[in-house]
């Protein structure tokens, strides 16, 4: 399902040291990608990695006080190995 302007991504890498977030503005995207660049932070060995990716809609009939609701989806945490 291609990335709405009310979704938020957030990637996450941990490697041995600490946690790297990333949040790319892909509205349209259907897949992500991550540069050489963007990965310059991230500890070169082993690491983990997951993607959040959050929805937030105004509701369509609220009382007076109004209304919004919210999904988050937490994909599945993968081992990766981050190479120079």
């Amino acid at each position: 399902m291609p990335l709405s302007s009310k979704d938020d991504i957030e990637i996450v890498i941990r490697d041995s040291v600490q946690s790297h977030y990333f949040s790319p503005k892909l509205v349209g995207a259907t897949s992500l990608t991550l540069k050489n660049n963007d990965l310059m932070p991230v500890k070169i060995g082993n690491a983990e990695m997951y993607i959040v990716r959050r929805v937030t809609l105004s509701l369509q009939k609220t009382n007076p006080i109004g209304g919004v609701i919210g999904s988050e989806y937490l994909s599945k945490k993968v081992a990766v190995e981050i190479v120079p």
